[in-house]
């Protein structure tokens, strides 16, 4: 799959804010949140919420979207678990973020 277009995406009314959203060339769209921080590994209640966001700013494309979560910090195993059961979600981790 190819980025057609990304960008940050803050609500009018500042109530959602997600990190990143794309179009996909099968015309999908995808999903991130980036955590930054270094001190601690990221859990699978980011990609919940990350859906969460999504569904209130994005309802028509979550259906078949992908979803893309960067930590510094790295991930629990449990999430780690679960993304390797779900082709829907990436995973980058710091070693990968340069």
């Amino acid at each position: 799959l190819e980025i057609l277009e990304a960008s940050r995406y803050w609500s009018r009314d500042g109530s959602v804010e997600i990190d990143l959203v794309g179009r996909l060339s099968d015309g999908g769209y995808f999903f991130g949140e980036c955590k930054w921080s270094s001190q601690s590994k990221v859990g699978s209640n980011t990609l919940a919420h990350l859906r969460a966001k999504a569904a209130i700013a994005f309802p028509n494309q979550v259906t078949e979207a992908k979803w893309l979560v960067f930590s510094l910090g790295g991930f629990e195993d449990e999430f780690m678990r679960l993304a390797d059961a779900d082709p829907s979600v990436y995973l980058v981790s710091g070693d990968r973020f340069f």
